[in-house]
């Protein structure tokens, strides 16, 4: 499996950040993203909703000295502090792989226009990019539904593991 800052690498490479983004984690868990975005950010800003109040304490002390926004609560009803963001991401979120409800709903709302929403999956040890691809298909469908279309998937193996990303951007703008 890869050690969790080499995915993050890999996911901070793939969305290439730009300092004046607006971002919005789903699921930070311990913040390692966080932690590599924050630097990344000039006029732009970091939020990240983990509904674990435990894994939240462990991004705020990963993240004492960032400037970013760390909210505990369910993505589908914690209040955030803006009403856009121009990259919407999550990695291993379960959200993405059950029917599209009102997370869905919620991303499409808090995307700017042309903003892009991300979604990461890590497989098991040993998982490599072909059994990752039957995921990618499950989730595109999950998005199709959901309103978004798919502007590119990306599969990495990397150590002992795989990694996909698909990108979806909101048929709607609302």
């Amino acid at each position: 499996m890869m050690a969790p800052d080499e995915r993050f690498s890999w996911a901070l490479s793939v969305m290439d950040i730009p300092p004046a983004a607006h971002v919005l984690e789903i699921g930070c868990g311990h913040g390692i993203a966080v932690s590599m975005i924050a630097p990344l950010l000039t006029t732009g800003s970091i939020t990240a909703v983990d509904k674990s109040a435990a894994m939240i304490a462990k991004a705020a002390t990963r993240n004492a000295g960032n400037k970013a926004a760390l909210l505990t609560g369910g993505f589908a009803d914690v209040p955030l502090l803006r009403q856009r963001y121009d990259i919407i991401f999550g990695f291993n979120v379960n959200i993405f792989q059950k029917p599209p409800g009102v997370e869905m709903q919620r991303i499409r709302k808090l995307l700017s226009p042309g903003g892009l929403l991300y979604v990461f999956y890590q497989s098991l040890p040993g998982g490599n990019v072909a059994g990752m691809k039957g995921m990618a298909e499950q989730i595109q469908l999950q998005l199709e539904t959901g309103g978004f279309e798919i502007q590119n998937i990306h599969f990495k193996k990397v150590g002992t593991g795989s990694c996909i990303c698909l990108i979806g951007k909101s048929l709607l703008e609302l």
